[in-house]
């Protein structure tokens, strides 16, 4: 699958910080979609920073250090107050 990041404008919530509300975690892929290869997992209550969005699926930042990490589905998250 390819996808072009500049495709996407005017998203909002870059940066914003949200909680993985899945019970059982939520898997983090290469990609963004369910045919991209997984390359970690989240567990429930993790939180993650949204670096950028294609579609309803987010790139997030797992470590903190402002690099992506991976795609999550937006669906298992939710914002930090």
């Amino acid at each position: 699958m390819s996808f072009d990041p500049d495709v996407e404008t005017g998203v909002t919530g870059i940066g914003n910080k949200y909680r993985v509300i899945a019970r059982r975690g939520l898997l983090l892929s290469e990609g963004p979609g369910v045919e991209c290869d997984v390359v970690g997992g989240l567990r429930k209550g993790q939180i993650v920073t949204m670096l950028w969005m294609h579609g309803a699926w987010f790139k997030v930042d797992v470590e903190g250090d402002g690099l992506a990490d991976g795609f999550c589905h937006s669906g298992f998250l939710e914002p930090v107050e």
